[in-house]
């Protein structure tokens, strides 16, 4: 029995490793089917055509997302009370996404990142950092999606999803407010406060229309890629990638995208992707490995 018990754990445990894969691979089997008829040479002229100032303002953009990105972990860690200084805090949550949105499998590479650039943090700690910090910015994504979605001209959330959405939310936040301290499985578990959640909402604003920005100021400067019909687009395209978990979010991203936005020309889109990689991906994460080495 006992055998038996380890074998399906590891037989799931290999499951949730192997999905995301699968999934890339699957997206990106869709995403060439698509892209069937495009040159590569139309894609590589489309990235030479974005000029230093899109470079800069798409960096900007993207230090401003990462500013907010570090301090969904200052509240969390105010939450749980940690005892981690605000700044320290923010530094190395902004790290541990920074590698975690390339590695895929969040959960899991978060938790490592911060257990290893917090030493006074040991591993169930850093697990309960994470999993809280992913808990609220889904849900804080999933606000922003929703009235995106019926704000703006972009392609957005069904209406009905989107109110029950924003329904839920409400609700969320009556039961933070009437039950503080609620019971789960035997525990008593502390909900965020009410200013702690409007913190969390603010900081995935700023953070998702940051990195929106910085998608947006790559594209060349048309109707059909201004910000109003980016935003909501790039919010659904994120999601897609975070709920299939893979690496870098490759593949489902794309696909959504040029899903979403049929009126930008193919090439220009999927150039402006790969310069948004290079920007909001690769140079954060290198940049991760600084705190990374010396914790």
């Amino acid at each position: 029995m006992l055998r038996t018990s380890k074998a399906r754990v590891a037989g799931r445990r290999a499951f949730r490793f192997a999905l995301p894969v699968v999934l890339g691979l699957v997206c990106l089997w869709l995403l060439r089917d698509r892209l069937a008829g495009l040159e590569m040479a139309e894609i590589a002229t489309a990235v030479r055509a974005v000029s230093p100032g899109q470079w800069l303002a798409a960096a900007g953009a993207t230090a401003l997302s990462f500013w907010a990105v570090g301090r969904y972990d200052a509240v969390i860690h105010r939450h749980l009370r940690t005892g981690l200084a605000p700044g320290v805090a923010s530094r190395a949550g902004a790290a541990a996404v920074a590698l975690s949105q390339v590695l895929g499998l969040g959960p899991v590479t978060g938790t490592l990142v911060r257990w290893r650039i917090l030493p006074a943090l040991d591993a169930v700690g850093a697990a309960r950092v994470t999993a809280a910090v992913t808990a609220s910015f889904l849900a804080g994504w999933a606000v922003v999606t929703a009235l995106a979605g019926l704000l703006l001209p972009g392609p957005g959330m069904p209406v009905a999803l989107a109110l029950a959405v924003l329904a839920a939310a409400l609700g969320l936040a009556a039961l933070c407010m009437i039950y503080p301290v609620v019971a789960l499985a035997g525990r008593r578990l502390r909900l965020p406060s009410l200013p702690a959640l409007g913190r969390i909402l603010a900081f995935t604003t700023i953070d998702t229309l940051a990195a929106a920005v910085a998608l947006t100021v790559l594209l060349p400067a048309t109707d059909a890629a201004g910000l109003g019909t980016v935003l909501p687009a790039y919010l659904l395209a994120l999601g897609a990638a975070l709920l299939t978990g893979t690496p870098g979010g490759v593949g489902p991203f794309e696909l959504a995208l040029l899903s979403l936005l049929p009126a930008v020309p193919q090439a220009d889109l999927l150039a402006a992707i790969l310069c948004f990689r290079v920007v909001y991906y690769a140079l954060p994460a290198l940049l991760a490995l600084l705190p990374l080495a010396r914790p």
